[in-house]
């Protein structure tokens, strides 16, 4: 498992999908969103449906979905 450094510290991290707009880690058990410049931190409950999401869907059906809801939150 890659390892960096967050915080001065190191903790462990997981590339767990890469698509064509967003790419999700998982940072010290915490997933992690990519989408351009922006980051989103993603947390239980919806942590959990993520996890199953990655496992079961396609990478394009996450992306689509995910990216909804980054925008819809940019968007305010």
């Amino acid at each position: 498992m890659a390892r960096l450094i967050h915080g001065g510290v190191s903790v462990p991290a997981e590339v767990v999908m890469v698509g064509k707009r967003i790419k999700i880690w998982k940072i010290d058990g915490i997933y992690s969103i990519f989408y351009g410049a922006q980051k989103l931190d993603v947390t239980d409950p919806e942590a959990s449906e993520l996890a199953v999401e990655i496992a079961q869907w396609s990478t394009e059906e996450v992306e689509e979905k995910w990216v909804g809801i980054i925008d819809a939150l940019l968007a305010g």
